[in-house]
């Protein structure tokens, strides 16, 4: 499915570079298009319209051409090798991680929402910097993040066997949207 997703973004991501390289050259040949259509004439009669037009047919060029590269040689989801051995590696994925991180979040008292989270790897051990978003008025801080930082190890090294060697948490206040998932 990843495969059709990412082919129909680069069929659209070609079709609109060929669109805007076509009007980028209009700008400067319009007897280009004036021999095809007349309805748009009234567009590219003034050079100050078509100076225009042409800039934004040079963005969604320059876009397009972002947008192709980033499909055919995007950088693939980040892993985190979290053991080695002689019989083979295990790795978690960033997405999962995250996951865990803001499930986890959630169900703390207050409930946060983990709004960045910065993973490295440390080892064999991870490090996650994360901004935590939750209503500071209803819970003493330090004891929510010594009880989140001791949950969070606890899940990771409980049910994943990882470690974490550091855990940075800064808080911020959230509104009425922060609930329990």
């Amino acid at each position: 499915m990843r495969f059709i997703f990412a082919l129909i973004g680069i069929l659209f991501d070609i079709i609109i570079l060929a669109l805007s390289a076509l009007v980028i050259y209009t700008v400067f040949d319009p007897k280009f298009v004036f021999d095809q259509l007349d309805i748009v004439k009234p567009y590219f009669s003034d050079s100050n319209m078509r100076m225009q037009i042409g800039i934004v047919a040079l963005v969604f060029f320059v876009f397009s051409f972002r947008g192709v590269f980033l499909l055919m040689f995007g950088g693939k989801e980040r892993l985190f090798v979290v053991r080695r051995d002689e019989h083979g590696e295990l790795t978690v994925s960033r997405s999962t991680l995250e996951h865990i991180v803001s499930r986890i979040a959630a169900d703390q008292a207050p409930a946060a929402t983990v709004s960045s989270l910065k993973i490295a790897q440390d080892g064999a051990a991870l490090k996650i910097s994360l901004l935590l978003k939750l209503d500071i008025t209803k819970c003493n801080l330090r004891d929510y993040t010594d009880k989140f930082n001791s949950d969070l190890s606890a899940y990771f090294k409980d049910s994943m066997g990882i470690d974490l060697s550091r855990l940075d948490v800064q808080a911020e206040t959230g509104g009425a949207e922060i609930s329990a998932a």
